[in-house]
C-alpha cells in the first residue's frame, strides 16, 4: 500500500516537473522548452502507474502536446508514434479498447507529412487492450 501512494503522487510530481518546464520557457528560459519526448514522458508515467484514470490522464496529455504543437509549429513538440503508442498501452491497461482503437485510428489517419504512422506496437497494444477487456 505505501508503494501504490508513492507512486500515485509520483504521477503528479512528473505532470509538476513538466509544468515547471512550461513555466521556466514562458519566461524566457529556451533551454528547457518542453518537446514530444517530455510529455511522452509523463504519459509513461502515467501508463505505469495503472490506475483507472491512466488512459484518461494519458490522453490529456496528448492534447495538450498538439495544442502547443498547433500554436508553435515547433517540429520538436510533433507527436510522434511513440507517445501515441504510450498513450495506447495506457488505455489498454485501463482496460479501454474502444480509446485504444480509436487513437489508433487517429494515428493512421493523421496527415502529418507521413511521419506520423503507426507501426507493429501500435496495433499490437491495441490487440493487448481487446484481450484484456475479455477477462474482465
Amino acid at each position: 500500500l505505501a508503494g501504490s501512494v508513492h507512486h500515485r503522487s509520483s504521477t503528479f510530481q512528473v505532470e509538476q516537473v513538466l509544468r515547471r518546464m512550461q513555466k521556466l520557457h514562458s519566461e524566457g528560459l529556451e533551454e528547457v522548452k518542453p518537446d514530444h519526448l517530455s510529455y511522452t514522458k509523463v504519459i509513461q508515467a502515467w501508463t505505469n502507474a495503472s490506475r483507472e484514470n491512466s488512459g484518461t490522464r494519458a490522453l490529456f496529455w496528448l492534447r495538450k502536446l498538439w495544442e502547443e504543437y498547433e500554436m508553435d509549429k515547433d517540429d520538436r513538440l510533433r507527436p510522434h508514434v511513440l507517445t501515441y503508442n504510450t498513450v495506447i498501452k495506457a488505455s489498454a491497461a485501463a482496460g479501454d479498447p474502444v480509446q485504444a482503437e480509436k487513437l489508433l485510428e487517429e494515428l493512421m489517419y493523421a496527415d502529418e507529412g507521413n511521419e506520423l504512422r503507426p507501426n507493429t506496437e501500435s496495433f499490437s497494444h491495441v490487440i493487448h487492450a481487446w484481450l484484456k477487456s475479455e477477462q474482465r
